[in-house]
């Protein structure tokens, strides 16, 4: 068969559909979308349900009409044309499906909505009812629905179901397909799975070698070679003392310090741009600080020496490295109480495998603030929530993203404030604050509608380097939950 003679068929106006016959096969286009051609016009490839098959033209046996010509002008040939079923579209009416919810409290205390689908006939096409799956959002199509869920023991993974009324689902993609039975029993698997063994995220391994500050030892005296056997004086004017007086709220002012070895030009201590409002006396051999937040009850002293470098936690504390104390200093505008600070600075340095800070039990709940990395500018601690049964909510550590946390001792809930570890882009996320109920692990903004999980925010803020799509793909899974109101 010659090109000219099957482009006759292919581009046949009004289109018929055709059969295309050679020696091994039989091929039915219905749409002249099936076919394309190379640019030669001597091979061709016909798209089946199956699969793409391509042949050589010259090895056309021949092409037969599978309908009866409707216009004079389409081109004739001498084969008897077959009958084709008719399809009437106008009769095809897509189920949506019914969604309905059902919250539950289980005995631990955790709160679960289950999920069910039904036909238009009522009849049950999906439910995750006596299971531990909880759905956080739903996209709708004409034929069916999108429900996005995440399980119990594996709040961090967001697992998509597709649902199509009277036709079955899939826990994947379109591209496969069970029944309604089929799905529900794939479903109940999985949850089992993953109850006999919960998942625990964890961070790349990169992150403690990262998170771990080098302490930085203490600076040689300058002696002469005949004074090696004394000891060092403190010299007080060795060190300047620099003061910043800034306005930290609305009539709020703080009297920040800053001091520096001028030695070797070295800042030893740097509270500028916090809110800590420091009184210091000199003292022979040492300064004495004390440092009051505004907004928070008391105060707390410490005693530095900075030419040992090191500071201690008055009246009780011990000797710890003065840019450990300097660093905790800075990132405490990130969590509220101050009693957690104070144990940490008591603490001392612990090593990147344990948490910078851990704050006062939150009704069962446990959150500790993790060190970002070592060189990325304070304040900035990773958050980690984990359940009274100690798995884990949400864990940021080896993300570019940290948290304000603000637990409300009075309620199950916190606030959350994600933190860029750039300065340019803080700003663009922090000024949406998150309402997180933790029993629920839900997830609300006043200034972005619907909700999401906690789940979402750890894979987003995981895979999320730029504040700009990280606010693109709040916005998303908001709106997804936000679909599943009535």
């Amino acid at each position: 068969m010659t090109p000219l003679d099957f482009v006759g068929f292919w581009h046949a106006n009004p289109f018929r559909p055709f059969r295309i016959l050679t020696a091994s096969a039989v091929f039915d286009v219905a749409s002249p979308l099936q076919v394309a051609m190379s640019p030669s016009m001597q091979r061709v490839t016909v798209t089946l349900d199956d699969a793409a098959h391509s042949l050589d033209v010259a090895n056309i046996l021949r092409c037969e009409s599978l309908a009866p010509a409707s216009d004079a002008g389409a081109p004739a040939h001498p084969l008897t044309p077959a009958a084709t079923p008719h399809i009437d579209l106008s009769r095809y009416q897509p189920d949506p499906g019914v969604i309905s919810l059902l919250s539950m409290t289980l005995t631990d205390g955790n709160t679960l909505s289950h999920v069910a689908v039904r036909d238009r006939d009522g009849s049950s096409a999906f439910s995750t009812a006596g299971t531990r799956w909880d759905v956080h959002g739903v996209e709708r199509f004409e034929n069916g629905a999108s429900l996005f869920l995440h399980h119990l023991d594996d709040p961090t993974t967001q697992r998509r179901v597709l649902v199509w009324p009277g036709s079955g689902g899939s826990l994947s993609s379109f591209a496969e397909r069970y029944d309604a039975p089929g799905l529900n029993a794939a479903l109940r698997d999985l949850d089992a799975q993953l109850t006999s063994k919960p998942v625990d995220p964890a961070p790349p391994e990169r992150y403690f070698q990262d998170a771990a500050p080098t302490i930085k030892p203490p600076p040689k005296p300058f002696r002469n070679y005949w004074e090696l056997d004394r000891r060092e004086p403190f010299n007080a004017a060795r060190f300047t003392l620099d003061t910043d007086h800034t306005e930290y709220g609305p009539h709020r002012w703080a009297e920040a310090v800053r001091i520096t070895d001028t030695l070797n030009k070295e800042v030893v201590l740097d509270l500028f741009g916090t809110s800590w409002d420091c009184d210091v006396t000199r003292e022979p051999d040492s300064h004495a600080l004390t440092l009051s937040l505004g907004h928070h009850p008391g105060s707390m002293s410490l005693h530095i020496k900075p030419d040992k470098r090191t500071a201690r936690l008055l009246p009780d504390g011990s000797d710890i490295p003065l840019d450990f104390a300097n660093r905790h200093l800075r990132n405490f505008s990130l969590y509220a109480p101050i009693d957690a600070l104070r144990a940490a600075l008591r603490a001392g340095p612990q090593g990147s495998n344990h948490p910078a800070v851990v704050l006062p039990d939150h009704r069962g709940h446990r959150i500790e603030l993790w060190a970002g990395h070592a060189e990325w500018p304070t304040p900035f601690l990773h958050p980690r929530i984990l359940t009274p049964a100690g798995r884990v909510l949400l864990d940021l550590r080896g993300s570019w993203w940290a948290a304000l946390v603000e637990p409300d001792q009075a309620d199950t809930a916190l606030t959350m404030l994600l933190w860029f570890r750039d300065e340019p882009g803080r700003n663009e996320v922090l000024s949406h604050r998150l309402w997180v109920d933790l029993p629920s692990r839900r997830v609300t903004c006043r200034s972005i509608p619907g909700f999401t999980t906690l789940g979402v925010i750890h894979h987003l803020a995981q895979h999320s380097r730029d504040p700009g799509y990280l606010l693109r793909d709040l916005r998303e899974a908001f709106a997804r939950g936000g679909a599943l109101a009535p």
